[in-house]
């Protein structure tokens, strides 16, 4: 792709990105594309709209029983993002949510990186 990260070009990488995190959610590779195209986008509204349909969307998929490392690991990720750079957001609430998706991945579905976990959840919650 050679016309830069515009609007299309990113909606469209994102709904791509996530019809195939539909048909095999632990795909790692799907998922740090998937964070790669909206670290790259060019305009912050698009990114941030983007961000939005896919905190929407992987919240879904958390409540529906999946249990990809790969989709709690990307949550944290964006709740750690709102808590940076959204002066409006509800951080107790977010802390809350990171803690716990750290403890879960930490316990139950991401046993061998349990102390990275923790780290995350310790370093959110101290600040």
């Amino acid at each position: 792709q050679t016309s830069g990260w515009t609007e299309d070009v990113v909606t469209r990488e994102v709904q791509y990105t996530w019809d195939k995190i539909a048909m095999v959610k632990r795909n790692e590779s799907a998922w740090n594309y998937l964070r790669g195209v909206l670290d790259h986008s060019e305009d912050s509204s698009v990114t941030e709209t983007q961000r939005q349909l896919v905190n929407t969307r992987c919240e879904e998929l958390l409540q529906s029983g999946c249990d990809s490392p790969y989709l709690a690991g990307f949550l944290v990720e964006l709740y750690k993002l709102q808590l940076e750079d959204n002066p409006e957001a509800d951080k107790t609430a977010l802390v809350a949510k990171i803690s716990d998706i750290c403890t879960k991945l930490a316990g139950d579905i991401d046993i061998v990186r349990c102390k990275y976990w923790r780290f995350i959840s310790d370093s959110v919650t101290k600040k």
